[in-house]
C-alpha cells in the first residue's frame, strides 16, 4: 500500500510540474533526504546569494506531499530577486531515500550605464496634456545590481533639465554570513529654479524663475535591513534632511516651508514587510503586507520646528479564480496627525498612488485611505520567445503576456477643512471613485505598459497611460 501511494504521489508531480522535473526512483519513505544541490549558470552570482533563496539545503529531510511546493516556493524567490530571467529547479531520487537538486540559472545583465530622459510630472498623462519640455528631466550614470556576486546594489545618477541632482547609493551590504543582516548608504542633493509651491483647483501650481536657486534639498540615510525569512523583512532608517526655500517660495506660500526658509531634522521609520507573492513586478497569486510608522524631528537639531509623526499601511491580495482569472484587492492608507506641515512634505493621492481616472489631480491631506479592486483577464498567456538578432543570451530572450481587467477604485482623503476652502480644492474630504476597464501588457525585462478607460466620480472619462502595474507596491 505504501508502494503504491508512493508511485501515485510520483505520477502526481510528473503531472503537476513544468519547469520541475524528476528521474524516477522507488521510494523508501514518505521522505527524502537532500544529498547534494548543484547549481549552474551563476557565472557572477554567489552560491550563497542563491542557496539564500531555497527553500530546502543539503542533509535536510523534506516530505514528499511537501516537495513540489518547496521548489516553487524556491523558483519564486530566486525569481523575485530580480537577478536572473530564468530559473529551472529539478531533482533526481537516490536509493530510494536521497535527492539530487540541479538548479540552472540565467542571469540577467547587471551593470546599467543610465541614460535618463524623461518627464518630471506626477505621470504621464499629466505631463503629455501640456506637454512643457521644461519639465523634461535627462542625465547619465549607472547602477551595478549584482556587484561582488552578493546581490548588492550600486548607483551612481545625475539629473539635469527640470532640476540638477545628483544621487549615491550602496544598499544590501551583508554583515554576517547567513545573510539576515544588511546595510545601506544613500546620500543625495537637489536644486531647482522651477517647482510647485502650491496646490489650487485640485492642481499643483508651478512658478519658474531660469537662473535663480528656487529651492535647494540635501538628504542622507542609512538603512538597516533583517530578513530572519524569505517572505519577511525588517527596516529601520534614520534620515537627514535639509531643506532650503527662496523668498520667492515662501512669499508665495507661507506654509511651504511653515513660515521658514529653511528647515534641518531628522526622520526616525521603521519598515515591516512580508512578500508573499509569485512575481513582485506583475503579481497573479499571493499577498503583500507592509506597515511603516516614521517620526519627524527628533530634537536634535533646534530649533526644532517640524515634528509629527505618520503611518502607512499597505494591504495587497491577489486570488487566482482558474489559469485565466485573477481577482485583486488592495487598501492603502496613510495616517497623520492633524497639526500644521509643511508643504514640501505633504503628499495625498495622486503622486506614488493614485485613483484610475484622477491623474490630472492631486488631493492633499494628512490622512488618506485608497480601496482598489479588480478582476483579471489573462487573454494571451504568459511566454517567452528569442530575439535571435541580439547576439546577448542576456538580452535575447524576451517575455510576453496581455492582461484585460474590470477595476473599481474608492477614496478619501482628510485635511484641514479651511485651507481646502481658501484654495478650492473641492477634492479633498470627498467621497472620490472610479471605475473601468484596463489592458495590461507586461514585456522585456519586467517592463509594464498599462492602458486605462476611467470613469470617476466627477462625470469625466477618458484614456490613461502608466508604466506601472496598478495595485503594486
Amino acid at each position: 500500500m505504501v508502494l503504491f501511494r508512493n508511485f501515485v504521489a510520483l505520477i502526481l508531480f510528473f503531472l503537476i510540474t513544468k519547469n520541475v522535473s524528476a528521474q524516477e526512483g522507488y521510494l523508501n519513505s514518505d521522505y527524502l533526504i537532500v544529498r547534494s544541490i548543484k547549481i549552474t549558470g551563476n557565472n557572477r552570482t554567489n552560491e550563497k546569494i542563491i542557496k539564500r533563496e531555497l527553500k530546502f539545503k543539503e542533509n535536510d529531510t523534506l516530505k514528499i506531499a511537501q516537495l513540489i511546493t518547496s521548489i516553487e516556493s524556491s523558483k519564486e524567490n530566486l525569481k523575485n530577486t530580480s537577478l536572473f530571467n530564468g530559473v529551472n529547479i529539478h531533482y533526481i531520487i537516490v536509493a530510494g531515500e536521497f535527492a539530487d537538486f540541479y538548479i540552472t540559472l540565467e542571469e540577467r545583465w547587471y551593470f546599467w550605464p543610465t541614460m535618463y530622459f524623461n518627464h518630471t510630472e506626477r505621470n504621464f498623462n499629466t505631463w503629455w496634456q501640456d506637454k512643457d519640455m521644461s519639465k523634461i528631466g535627462y542625465g547619465a550614470g549607472f547602477s551595478i545590481k549584482n556587484m561582488r556576486g552578493r546581490n548588492e546594489v550600486f548607483k551612481l545618477n545625475t539629473r539635469f533639465g527640470y532640476s540638477t541632482r545628483i544621487e549615491l547609493a550602496y544598499e544590501k551590504i551583508a554583515l554576517d554570513k547567513a545573510r539576515k543582516h544588511h546595510l545601506g548608504i544613500y546620500y543625495s542633493f537637489q536644486i531647482q529654479d522651477q517647482l510647485p509651491y502650491n496646490t489650487i483647483n485640485n492642481k499643483p501650481v508651478y512658478i519658474k524663475i531660469r537662473g535663480t536657486q528656487l529651492l535647494y534639498f540635501q538628504e542622507m540615510n542609512f538603512k538597516y535591513y533583517y530578513r530572519p525569512k524569505h517572505k519577511i523583512k525588517h527596516n529601520a532608517e534614520i534620515k537627514y534632511l535639509q531643506i532650503e526655500a527662496s523668498d520667492t517660495i515662501v512669499n508665495l506660500n507661507t506654509d511651504y516651508l511653515l513660515g521658514q526658509n529653511e528647515l534641518r531634522f531628522f526622520r526616525l521609520k521603521y519598515f515591516f514587510e512580508y512578500e508573499n507573492r509569485d512575481f513582485i513586478h506583475y503579481p497573479l497569486k499571493g499577498q503583500y503586507f507592509s506597515f511603516e510608522i516614521a517620526k519627524n524631528g527628533l530634537k536634535l537639531i533646534e530649533p526644532q520646528i517640524y515634528n509629527d509623526f505618520y503611518i502607512n499601511l499597505s494591504l495587497i491580495h491577489h486570488h487566482p479564480l482558474n489559469d485565466r482569472f485573477t481577482l485583486s484587492s488592495a487598501f492603502f492608507s496613510v495616517i497623520s496627525e492633524n497639526k500644521p506641515k509643511p508643504y514640501a512634505f505633504t503628499q495625498g493621492l495622486g503622486y506614488r498612488i493614485n485613483l484610475r481616472g484622477f491623474e490630472y489631480y492631486t488631493v492633499e491631506g494628512y490622512t488618506h485611505i485608497l480601496s482598489q479592486n479588480q478582476l483579471k483577464l489573462n487573454i494571451i498567456k504568459p511566454f517567452s520567445f528569442q530575439m535571435n538578432f541580439i547576439p546577448s543570451p542576456k538580452f535575447s530572450k524576451a517575455f510576453l503576456a496581455v492582461y484585460l481587467n474590470l477595476f473599481a477604485d474608492y477614496g478619501y482623503v482628510w485635511t484641514e477643512k479651511t485651507w481646502a476652502e481658501e484654495n478650492h480644492n473641492t477634492l479633498s474630504n470627498s467621497n472620490l471613485y472610479s471605475f473601468g476597464l484596463g489592458l495590461d501588457i507586461v514585456s522585456y525585462y519586467d517592463k509594464v505598459l498599462r492602458i486605462d478607460f476611467a470613469y470617476n466620480s466627477l462625470k469625466e472619462y477618458g484614456f490613461f497611460i502608466n508604466f506601472k502595474a496598478a495595485l503594486h507596491k
